[in-house]
């Protein structure tokens, strides 16, 4: 019997020393039957032509070239084109191991769940070129319940943050995300996996990494303060809204703004960004201050707290200084 069809899409722009790592790592998967949706977002490096070139060579890959429009744009014209049962979003500059899409299959195929997902590995240029041949069958699965997912969503899970708030770790079947879009907000990966997380029942994540999150110096994820950490505070009010009717995952939401608000604007200080960002924080603060207040499944200590620490600056910048000193103490 012919095996399901997974499609993946890859965004693209300005990688091309990352981008045939990438697309190796996916044509040399064990599980052979794969859709590859290279979306070339008009990236002005030469990403294009080496898309152009693995599809001459390869007919499981489609080549979607566009005006730059960024990568939420780019992932919604392949999800408006892709025609396999599942999908898997990749990264462009990042890699995976040659087992992954098998593996995902198997624990969604054994498992009755709503998707499946995997564990992912941080990893700085130079990046590891020898792979691991894996026994899939020893692979110990965990069983993830939808409040799992939401408490992973805002870091008050035992495993890490980013195998929550991301997308390229996860299959996920046609029905879930046809049609369901990305936003552009300061974290899409985020804001779109709180809108699938309302749907899920159950999810078998397989524990062993085989996901290659590529680390860029020159990325705008290492910049102090940017454009994008700012947008994070619209991107928690809009998922604050998507959760109306689920206090406790709006309770979740709430805590995390208001630690995303607080330390926006802690490191924006003395930056050129601190008269928007302050303008910001008080928008988004009088927008929600009172569901602050009134969500009774936050402790109350954990209301006031946050609440002391917005209108009082200093008491965070302290809090934040003993914090530093602390890890320097144990660095020691």
């Amino acid at each position: 019997m012919e095996k399901t069809k997974i499609s993946v899409i890859v965004p693209i722009y300005k990688v091309e020393k990352y981008l045939r790592k990438c697309i190796e790592s996916l044509v040399n998967q064990t599980y052979q039957n794969l859709e590859i949706i290279l979306v070339d977002d008009g990236s002005p490096d030469n990403c294009g032509a080496i898309c152009d070139e693995y599809a001459a060579k390869d007919d499981r890959i489609h080549v979607i070239h566009q005006p730059n429009s960024g990568v939420a744009k780019a992932r919604n014209v392949a999800i408006d084109f892709f025609h396999g049962e599942y999908v898997v979003f990749i990264d462009s500059d990042d890699f995976v191991e040659p087992q992954m899409m098998e593996l995902l299959m198997k624990l969604h195929e054994e498992n009755d769940c709503t998707y499946s997902m995997v564990l992912g590995r941080i990893v700085y240029e130079p990046t590891p070129s020898e792979f691991n041949t894996l026994d899939l069958s020893k692979v110990r699965t965990r069983i993830l319940s939808q409040d799992d997912m939401m408490k992973g969503l805002f870091s008050l899970s035992d495993m890490n943050n980013y195998e929550f708030q991301v997308v390229w770790n996860k299959l996920f079947p046609r029905d879930l995300i046809k049609g369901a879009y990305f936003l552009k907000t300061g974290t899409d990966d985020t804001e779109y996996n709180s809108r699938i997380y309302l749907k899920t029942e159950k999810v078998a994540c397989g524990m062993v990494p085989m996901y290659y999150w590529v680390q860029r110096q020159s990325s705008i994820t290492h910049e102090p303060i940017n454009d994008r950490q700012i947008d994070k505070m619209n991107t928690y009010y809009i998922m604050l809204n998507t959760f109306k009717g689920h206090q406790n995952y709006q309770a979740y939401c709430l805590d995390y703004m208001y630690k995303v608000i607080l330390n926006v604007r802690h490191m924006a200080k003395g930056t050129s960004y601190e008269p928007r960002v302050k303008k910001e924080c008080k928008h988004y603060k009088e927008l929600t201050f009172k569901e602050l207040l009134g969500n009774n499944t936050l402790p109350l200590y954990r209301r006031l707290g946050l609440a002391c620490l917005y209108h009082m600056p200093f008491a965070y910048d302290l809090v934040i200084w003993a914090g530093e000193k602390a890890a320097k103490i144990r660095k020691r």
